[in-house]
C-alpha cells in the first residue's frame, strides 16, 4: 500500500488508523492519535560508525533523545 499510494496512507490513511487503532486498543494501550503521525517529522541522520574487531560497525542514533523544535 505505501509502495502504491505513498507516505500519506500511513501518516495520515487507512495504514496509520490501523496503527492508532491497535496502539490504544492493545492490552497495554498506548496513546497515539491521527495528529500524532499527521505531524511526524522525519529526520534523516547519518547513522554512527565505529571500527570494532577489523570490522566498520553502524548504529542509528536513539530517536528517543529527538526534540522537535
Amino acid at each position: 500500500a505505501i509502495g502504491n499510494e505513498g507516505a500519506d496512507v500511513f501518516y495520515g490513511g487507512s495504514i496509520g488508523e490501523s496503527i492508532v487503532r491497535a496502539v490504544n486498543e492493545s492490552e497495554v494501550p498506548g496513546i497515539l492519535t491521527m495528529e500524532d503521525l499527521s505531524s511526524y517529522d522525519v529526520l534523516l541522520q547519518e547513522p554512527l560508525h565505529t571500527r570494532y574487531n577489523g570490522q566498520l560497525m553502524y548504529i542509528i542514533h536513539n530517536m528517543t533523545l529527538y526534540e522537535r523544535t
